[in-house]
């Protein structure tokens, strides 16, 4: 079972504190998917509605938060392995219920944890969002698309360009967001041999997934067995970097690269101020 996936509303405009916590098994077997809400953070939990169409589920589901005047809702981008497709599902906490599923991709077969992913853009309020269509397979795209998240009634999917096409032996995919001037960022494990030799690299888009950029390599060594990659999602005024972290499953170890990551400056440049001197002249004394 992977760690629960978790969501802390704190984003943009969202500030309320509740959390929604989501069991994603990885295997069919007996594990149970569970859904459960906290609004003291995290001291109690509550059970809620669920968001798995059964009690047992391999389906993969990641939590963000809905833009909505409520404050507690909660988008889901849900990788349904019985289609299998990837839907867009709201959750409105006020009815503790989850709405009716919105299509967004149609995969090939089951894509695996941590091959679609979001973040959210705080100037429109979109999640933007990546998936493999397939794992390991010589005709695998990064699809992408953005979802609308001011209600959760129902919300507008667009499908964006793909970041690159036809990648075999590629799976995970992480999106990362440059607030300052919206930049896109969608780093994979790319091969070579699935679990066997592959590597991380990135694109960039700067038109909101209109268009992407060339290939960039991110890690460094011998290709391996590098799985998983996760970037953070945001930076914002304050700056910071594009440094995605990877597993290397070889030698079990993550890993960021402090040769290939994308700085980023601040906003508004810190000013130093310079210390200012002040002579002190001694006191005149007069003396008879």
């Amino acid at each position: 079972m992977v760690p629960p996936v978790t969501m802390s509303r704190s984003d943009a405009a969202i500030v309320s504190l509740v959390v929604l916590i989501v069991l994603a098994p990885i295997s069919i077997a007996t594990l149970i998917a569970d859904c459960e809400t906290s609004d003291d953070n995290g001291a109690t939990w509550d059970a809620a509605d669920s968001v798995y169409d059964g009690a047992a589920s391999e389906d993969v589901v990641k939590l963000y938060p809905a833009n909505t005047a409520d404050g507690d809702d909660v988008i889901a981008i849900y990788f349904d392995i019985s289609t299998p497709d990837i839907d867009v599902r709201g959750y409105d906490d006020s009815a503790d219920a989850w709405q009716t599923p919105v299509a967004a991709i149609t995969t090939v077969d089951y894509v695996a944890p941590g091959s679609h992913d979001c973040a959210l853009m705080h100037s429109d309020n979109l999640l933007y969002c990546s998936s493999f269509n397939d794992i390991d397979s010589a005709t695998g795209d990064i699809d992408t698309f953005t979802v609308t998240t001011a209600t959760v009634a129902s919300q507008t999917v667009t499908i964006k360009t793909d970041v690159v096409s036809n990648v075999a032996g590629s799976w995970k995919s992480s999106v990362f967001i440059n607030q300052q001037n919206d930049d896109v960022y969608v780093a994979y494990s790319k091969g070579g041999t699935w679990l066997s030799t592959q590597d991380i690299v990135f694109h960039k888009s700067d038109d909101k997934m209109a268009t992407w950029g060339s290939e960039q390599a991110y890690s460094e060594d011998t290709a391996d067995d590098l799985r998983g990659v996760g970037a953070g999602h945001t930076v914002g005024d304050d700056g910071g970097f594009y440094q995605p972290a990877f597993f290397n499953d070889d030698i079990a170890d993550i890993f960021v690269n402090l040769n290939n990551d994308v700085a980023i400056a601040a906003a508004v440049a810190r000013r130093r101020i310079a210390p200012i001197l002040f002579n002190v002249m001694e006191p005149t004394h007069e003396y008879d």
